[in-house]
Parts: structure tokens; C-alpha cells; sequence
């Protein structure tokens, strides 16, 4: 069985002497309630050609949360917004329902590790006046592994919106972040900047700008073209 969300965030670097501010009271009676720090390991699953990365979709394991696939991105904002499905299930070979998936990118080609994480994540729960979560602050300080040794690390916030999330609060959020010493919003997802040089890739294959009035010929020909 397979669970959709929406997911809609805003992600920003930060260096290793960076120190969250408070929260409390920003906008309209926020209150913020962290909570204890998480070990996350992650892995991340593609083809050899990183055809998944290259389409800005990714795969991944996470004990106790089973498989997860991040769908395109919509729009080219700073405001990440891609649909996310997770579904129940071990670590290994992914699961058929998770391959099916990603198939139109995947085709023919095999699956496999492509990066481990291990992430120590530390996570602010935003609440609103009436107890109810408007958002979410993490903070996550991110090792990529080889074997069980780190060869790069990286932090990165993350500020997680929901559907009652309150006009303006976004701003309000990533304006705090920058003045304690966060850098600009980037887009960039952990998987994309895992893989350091291999990163970013152009698709694999073209896909033609057509007009509202190209027809089915025009397209065929411009792919073959390019």
C-alpha cells in the first residue's frame, strides 16, 4: 500500500557554526517546540546514467519509513512543491511497487546504490495560537558515506510547509534564517548534491519545446533532430 503527499518546502545551506534562532512569536502567537535530535540513514537508488536524477526524481530506503519516491518538481521557484509517495517495505531491492513507479525513466535499466547518508536531524515543530502545526524547521547536518566513512558532509535547513500554514509566515521564516547566517533558498535536493561531480546532469533525453500547435510529426521529428 502506498501513501501521497504533497510536499512543499524551502531548503537553505548553512555552515557548521550556524545557531537557530527562536521562533517564538514571530507571527500571530507561534510557538516553537523542538524536538530531540534523529539519525536518519538513507539510501538512494538509481541507474548507472543517474537517469532518476537526471528527470529530478529519486528513490530511497530509510529504515522505519520504508521506500520513498520524489516526483519532478513543480515550477522553478525557490518553494520545492513535488509529489512524494511512500510506501512500506525493508531495505534491499526495491520493491516492485516502488519500480513501476519510475519505469517511463527507469525502462530496462537496473537499480542500484548509488549513495548512502547518514543525517543527524534536528527538527522545530511551529504551532499556532490554537496548539495546531503550522510548519516545520529542520536542521539537518548530513555525512555521505562510503562503506561506513564519511567523504563529504554538508548542512542544510529545511523549512516543511503545510496546508494551514499562514500567509506571510514563509518569509518571515527563510528572512530569521538568513539573518542568524543561512544562505540563500536553494532548491537542490540531498540526493542531487550527494553526488558531488556527478551532479547535475542533463535528461538523458531531449525533450522538444513544442508549440499548442505542433502536431505528433513535429515532435517526432525534433526528438530524432536532436
Amino acid at each position: 500500500e502506498s501513501v501521497t503527499v504533497t510536499e512543499r518546502e524551502i531548503k537553505l545551506a548553512a555552515a557548521t557554526t550556524f545557531r537557530m534562532p527562536s521562533f517564538d512569536g514571530l507571527v500571530g502567537g507561534i510557538t516553537a517546540a523542538p524536538s530531540d535530535p534523529e539519525r536518519l540513514w538513507t539510501t538512494y537508488f538509481d541507474t548507472e546514467d543517474l537517469r532518476l536524477a537526471r528527470w529530478g526524481m529519486s528513490l530511497r530506503h530509510r529504515p522505519g519509513q520504508g521506500w520513498t519516491i520524489k516526483l519532478p518538481a513543480a515550477g522553478t521557484g525557490p518553494v520545492l512543491v513535488r509529489p512524494e509517495i511512500t510506501i512500506a517495505g525493508n531495505g534491499g531491492e526495491p520493491p516492485p511497487e516502488a519500480v513501476d513507479l519510475v519505469r517511463a525513466v527507469v525502462r530496462s535499466d537496473k537499480l542500484q546504490i548509488q549513495t548512502r547518508l547518514d543525517t543527524l536531524r534536528r527538527r522545530i515543530a511551529l504551532h499556532d495560537a490554537n496548539g495546531a502545526l503550522v510548519a516545520d524547521v529542520f536542521d539537518d547536518e548530513v555525512s555521505v558515506l562510503e562503506g561506513q566513512r564519511p567523504t563529504a558532509t554538508f548542512r542544510e535547513l529545511e523549512v516543511e510547509l503545510g496546508d494551514a500554514t499562514p500567509h506571510g509566515l514563509l518569509e518571515v521564516l527563510v528572512e530569521e534564517l538568513r539573518q542568524a547566517g543561512a544562505e540563500a533558498p536553494d532548491p537542490t535536493p540531498k540526493y542531487i548534491r550527494s553526488l558531488g561531480p556527478r551532479a547535475p546532469l542533463p535528461a538523458e533525453i531531449p525533450v522538444p519545446e513544442l508549440t499548442s500547435r505542433a502536431t505528433c510529426g513535429d515532435a517526432a521529428r525534433r526528438a530524432i533532430a536532436a
